[in-house]
């Protein structure tokens, strides 16, 4: 082979320096992830290579009844439909993750234009304080009603160019006292006259901090079985083991609750209204005396020793009896503890009574395991994370049965994926 001339080796040089610059030059190409134009929380950011906008929707509902609020209304009285979705979607290199709620609120017929004006404003106001993209306001009157639509929409800065996507609509609905006095449907009105804003200023206020919506899931009946109970020890969730009293095996998994670091409470026996039922040792009767029911009230809590809160166990006949509440509500109050009523009838006088002892008190969301079946146990948890969605916590209530503890290991997933974090039940009052 004849050797190179200067000139040919100086071409070959460099086209090899060219051939290696465009190697690392297409080899290299950093993903980025979607980045939203809102601040980080912990709600919002990186998980797993996906981000999170899940919190963006807890702050934003907690902001807007506290709108309505100042209204005078109270959003889970006015719902008329909603809907809520966990979205997840790919923009080219980029995943993203958002809760969505479609709703319609019936609001009372003494809510005027005026207030509806001034709702529309708050809402543009939740909208720059969380960061969001332009807010959509609509209204006009339409078969007799009049109709103010909400909607707002998370900016995201992802591959392909900036993008948004749907957090929240809202649809106010009132009904007219004559339909006749707006001359043509659909018609779109301007706003009223802004109110005249008080002179002295207020301060802006702190956002609260975003939080990932919560679950706590109780498991009852701890201390008749064994099997059942031990699968539930391997669940990796802190679970929250309601103890009946004087059952075989409740100090035991007393004990074992504690080392695994679930939460303990008393699950209390009280009349039930079908007096077949037998709702076991430690039962507490409406008709007893008042010293005869603090005394066994309190000889139950000493079965669950460390335990932080109560509930019912049965007792749909008990926590409807004003007195009896009343008297327990008195010393679950005194022992520094919480109640979650289980919500075995629809009378129940708990939350009555709670509140004039200032008791901390919370109701039972679903109850996870009423059929055997493994899908049904699933679609149960499935509404647990709808509610704590929407809501931005539930209360969850399973058993010691067999294939609970199976099913919510198998739903663990979900909840992470929609951003809920499972957590004993005394952190929902905190």
């Amino acid at each position: 082979m004849r050797p190179l001339l200067p000139e040919q080796k100086t071409a070959l040089i460099f086209y090899l320096a060219f051939a290696g610059l465009l190697l690392i030059v297409t080899g290299w190409s950093p993903v980025k992830p979607a980045v939203s134009d809102q601040r980080s929380s912990d709600g919002q950011g990186l998980v797993n290579g996906v981000t999170d906008l899940s919190g963006i929707h807890s702050n934003f509902e907690l902001l807007w009844e506290e709108a309505l609020a100042r209204r005078g209304m109270d959003q889970k009285n006015l719902i008329l439909r909603s809907e809520t979705r966990l979205e997840e979607e790919k923009f080219g290199e980029d995943a993203v993750k958002w809760v969505y709620t479609s709703k319609e609120l019936s609001v009372p017929e003494t809510v005027t234009e005026a207030d509806l004006a001034q709702l529309a404003e708050d809402w543009k106001e939740i909208n720059r304080a969380l960061e969001l993209a332009a807010p959509e306001i609509k209204w006009g009157y339409q078969g007799g009603r009049l109709w103010l639509r909400l909607g707002s929409e998370a900016p995201l800065k992802v591959s392909g160019g900036p993008k948004t996507v749907p957090v929240l609509r809202v649809t106010l609905i009132k009904k007219l006292e004559t339909a006749s006095q707006r001359g043509i449907p659909g018609l779109i009105p301007h706003f009223p006259p802004k109110v005249k804003p008080p002179a002295a200023k207020e301060p802006p206020r702190d956002l609260p901090a975003l939080k990932k919506p919560r679950v706590a899931i109780i498991i009852d009946d701890v201390g008749y079985v064994k099997k059942a109970a031990d699968s539930m020890l391997k669940v990796p969730a802190r679970l929250t083991w309601a103890v009946l009293p004087f059952t075989p095996y409740a100090s035991e998994y007393v004990e074992a609750a504690k080392e695994r670091g679930f939460e303990i409470m008393l699950h209390l026996p009280l009349e039930p209204l079908d007096h077949n039922a037998n709702p076991g040792p430690g039962l507490i009767k409406t008709d007893w005396p008042e010293e005869e029911i603090i005394k066994q009230f309190e000889a139950n809590l000493d079965q669950a020793p460390g335990a932080v809160g109560v509930n019912n166990h049965m007792g749909s006949a008990g926590t409807a009896d004003e007195r009896l509440m009343d008297l327990l509500m008195g010393q679950i109050k005194a022992k520094g503890l919480y109640f979650v009523d289980s919500m075995t009838t629809d009378h129940s006088a708990g939350e009555a009574a709670a509140r004039r002892h200032q008791t901390p008190y919370k109701k039972r969301d679903v109850f996870i395991d009423n059929l055997p079946d493994p899908d049904s146990k699933k679609r149960a948890l499935r509404e647990l994370i709808k509610i704590a969605l929407v809501k931005g916590e539930a209360i969850g209530i399973g058993h010691v049965r067999n294939g609970t503890a199976e099913a919510i290991m198998e739903m663990l997933p979900e909840f992470e994926k929609a951003g809920i974090e499972i957590v004993p039940v005394s952190e929902l009052f905190k």
